[in-house]
Order: structure tokens, then C-alpha cells, then sequence
């Protein structure tokens, strides 16, 4: 009898640790921002938070040491930043020099070896992210079979604003992230309790004046201790059977492109 009351605690035990809520904070704004709240304690994941001064770090040795060191870091901020701009300027003289290239080429009826290189290169990536997002799919769904409902997820800014060094390729890639967030959005409001905080918030747009991408993303997820071990099982193994299936296909379609 003393044996099944002991395994009754261990099991109650265990049941009221996966009990326990937490709600994981990610933002995203030129960094990673990652807090973690559970039983109504927060902990911040990152950015670590900064050391607090104390008095015996202000000795005349720990100064000078100080100064040294940022006497270094200067240093090589300036030598980072005047490498960026060479990068920069060589960046802009190559373009100009195909540019020129191009009006010649294209005056004499023929393309260049490196654009031809760059459309191949653009498809290819296209249909990785295009196999990324499926296999993204299919561990969502093997998200929803494990404990669907029960995963909340609050999304309170989705701000991304699409830039790049080209107008063609900032409208590709427009589409393509429009198409994944809206994927993205039907899937976890179709498996999970996902709801958006302020519609207004939520904003893709296409940047062509900038060179990069910029993205403001803050996102809720309120889970519990058991459903986090069942969404890395279920995600884990929903994906590799999607990349299983892809790797026996492969063979059997060039199989048919050689007959």
C-alpha cells in the first residue's frame, strides 16, 4: 500500500510541474529579446543583464585599464567602420561597372554571365524557402495533433518592412513573405490559440529605398511545461518525415527525367 501512495505522489508530482504556465516574450528589433514568466517571477534570457558597478571597481588601476580598453574599442570601431565603407564604395563601383556592361550587352543582344548566374541562383533559393515553409507546415500540424487549443500565442506587433539592393528582388521577396506570414497566420489560427492584440500592428510593406530588411516583431507564447515536450517531439518528427519523403522522391523523378 506504501508503494502505490509513494508512486501516486511521484505521479501528482510530476503532473503539477507540467502543470506550470509560462509565457515566453520574444521581440525582435536589431536584437534578440527573450523573457521567460513563470508563477509570476520574469526572467530575462537575453540580453543578459548588465553587471552593477560597484566601488572598489573605480581604483585608479581598474580606471586605467578601463581607458585602455576602450581606448581599444574605439580603435576598432573606426577600423570596422572604414572597412564597411571601402566594402561600400567597392560595393557601388561594381555595380556601376555592370551596369555599363549591361546597357553594352544588351545593345549588342546578348546577357551577362553574371545575371544568368543570378537568376539560376534566385530560383534555387526560392525553392529552398519554398520547401523550408512546407516543412514549417508540417511540423505546425504535428504541432496541432499534440495539444492544439491549449497553445496560446499572442502576437503583439508583426511590423517587417522589405528592402534590398534591387527593386526586382525587393518585389520577389515582397511576395514571397506575404505569402509565408499569411500561411504562417492561417496555420497557427487553424492548430493553436493564436490571436493578434491590435490588427494595426500587424504590417508588411515593401522598402524600395532601402538595402535591408527591417523587422519589428513582438510575440506571446503561453504554454506549459507538457506541452513544450510535446511540440518538439511532434515538430521533430513531422519534419523528417517531410524531409524523408522528399529524399525518396528525388531519386524516382531523376529516374523519370533520364527515361
Amino acid at each position: 500500500m506504501t508503494g502505490w501512495i509513494v508512486f501516486g505522489c511521484i505521479l501528482l508530482f510530476f503532473w503539477l510541474i507540467g502543470m506550470i504556465r509560462a509565457n515566453i516574450e520574444v521581440i525582435y528589433n536589431d536584437s534578440v529579446q527573450v523573457a521567460v514568466k513563470v508563477l509570476g517571477v520574469r526572467i530575462q534570457i537575453t540580453p543578459k543583464k548588465k553587471k552593477v558597478p560597484k566601488l572598489s571597481d573605480f581604483t585608479p588601476k581598474k580606471y586605467r585599464k578601463r581607458l585602455a580598453k576602450d581606448e581599444a574599442n574605439r580603435l576598432k570601431a573606426e577600423a570596422k567602420k572604414a572597412k564597411k565603407q571601402a566594402k561600400k564604395d567597392a560595393k557601388k563601383a561594381e555595380k556601376k561597372r555592370l551596369e555599363e556592361e549591361r546597357k553594352k550587352a544588351k545593345a549588342e543582344g546578348r546577357t551577362l554571365p553574371e545575371d544568368e548566374k543570378k537568376k539560376k541562383k534566385k530560383k534555387k533559393s526560392l525553392a529552398e524557402i519554398l520547401e523550408w515553409v512546407y516543412v514549417g507546415l508540417d511540423a505546425l500540424k504535428g504541432l496541432g495533433k499534440s495539444f492544439g487549443k491549449h497553445f496560446e500565442i499572442e502576437a503583439v506587433k508583426m511590423k517587417i518592412a522589405v528592402g534590398s539592393e534591387d527593386a526586382a528582388q525587393t518585389a520577389i521577396l515582397y511576395g514571397i513573405i506575404v505569402q509565408m506570414a499569411a500561411y504562417l497566420v492561417e496555420g497557427l489560427s487553424a492548430i493553436t490559440n493564436f490571436r493578434c492584440k491590435k490588427r494595426e500592428e500587424m504590417q508588411i510593406t515593401a522598402d524600395f529605398l532601402s538595402e535591408k530588411m527591417v523587422m519589428d516583431l513582438h510575440f506571446i507564447f503561453k504554454v506549459r511545461v507538457w506541452h513544450v515536450f510535446a511540440w518538439v517531439f511532434a515538430a521533430i518528427g513531422a519534419a523528417l518525415k517531410r524531409m524523408i519523403k522528399n529524399m525518396l522522391k528525388t531519386p524516382d523523378a531523376d529516374q523519370a527525367a533520364g527515361k
